[in-house]
């Protein structure tokens, strides 16, 4: 049996002709349109472990911006070259703590190159404690502090952070999650019989803070709690 094709006056029933299939085509092009990407997207930076608001991120990109990006790249290889775990730019530029609102542009900054070399034998020695299994992961608060910024915050005269050589961080669990009470107070007294057992060889400089946060650097065996006294350390009061 064939199927006669010439037929031109047969009028076949066309699918647009039924009005619930058109219904169901506008609505699928209306849902597929509303999956297409947006343009405008918050571009975080490189490390994901590093909580920003949008306040913040914009502090961040405004300050990059009045900055010699080739002199941000080398800063972050010359530290990245030299310590186990490569740190992002944020990282090392971002000033976490609490900072009165008119200090607040002067929260980003990098060091002069000279005190660059400043920096590592702190993170180094973070990574010992880390690679000793004190803790899994740990986050900067801060690092090198602009004398400009040390001066608008009241910060210390002798401040470590003001020529780079120290750090403040935060230790955290496999989760990426600051540690429980319980499992923190422990940290706390391994931290503290580190700096007591093989402080002094390495001039480690500890604090410990009521945040649950800790001060690295390598100027000199020391340590002292939250109001910066050294009887005020657990590290002293365990004694």
């Amino acid at each position: 049996m064939s199927i006669d094709l010439s037929n031109t006056d047969a009028k076949p029933q066309s699918i647009m002709r039924s009005p619930w299939m058109v219904a169901v085509l506008i609505l699928c092009t209306a849902i597929l349109a509303s999956c297409k990407p947006t343009s405008k997207k918050v571009q975080l930076p490189e490390d994901p472990h590093y909580p920003v608001d949008a306040k913040t991120l914009k502090q961040f990109e405004q300050w990059k911006a009045q900055q010699n990006p080739a002199q941000l790249a080398k800063y972050q290889a010359y530290v990245a070259e030299r310590i186990d775990q490569p740190l992002s730019l944020y990282a090392l530029s971002f000033n976490g703590h609490r900072t009165p609102a008119q200090c607040e542009h002067l929260r980003f900054s990098i060091p002069p190159e000279q005190q660059w070399s400043h920096i590592i034998p702190s993170l180094k020695l973070i990574e010992r404690l880390q690679a000793q299994g004190l803790f899994k992961h740990y986050q900067i608060i801060s690092t090198y502090r602009s004398a400009e910024m040390n001066d608008c915050i009241k910060g210390a005269k002798r401040s470590k952070h003001v020529h780079n050589h120290a750090v403040d961080f935060k230790a955290l669990d496999e989760n990426w999650k600051p540690y429980r009470q319980s499992a923190y107070l422990q940290l706390q007294q391994q931290m503290c019989q580190f700096w007591s057992e093989s402080g002094a060889k390495a001039k480690m400089g500890l604090g410990v803070y009521p945040s649950r946060s800790f001060h690295i650097d390598t100027q000199g065996h020391r340590t002292w709690g939250g109001d910066y006294q050294r009887k005020s350390s657990p590290c002293i009061l365990a004694q």
